[in-house]
Order: C-alpha cells, then structure tokens, then sequence
C-alpha cells in the first residue's frame, strides 16, 4: 500500500499536492 502512495504523489499534479498531503494525513489519522 506505501508503494501504491508513493505512486500516487508522483502522479499528482502540484497544484493539487498540498490537497494530497491533507488527505493523507485524514487517512492516516482513521488508521
């Protein structure tokens, strides 16, 4: 799953990856 994330944030436009982290952190948070 890490390697799935890491993927994810290279794919992500950076505009839009500040917005990622954020929603990370949420996910992170109801793990």
């Amino acid at each position: 799953q890490e390697e799935f994330k890491k993927n994810m944030d290279k794919r992500l436009p950076q505009m839009q990856y500040r917005s990622h982290l954020n929603l990370k952190t949420a996910m992170e948070l109801l793990e």
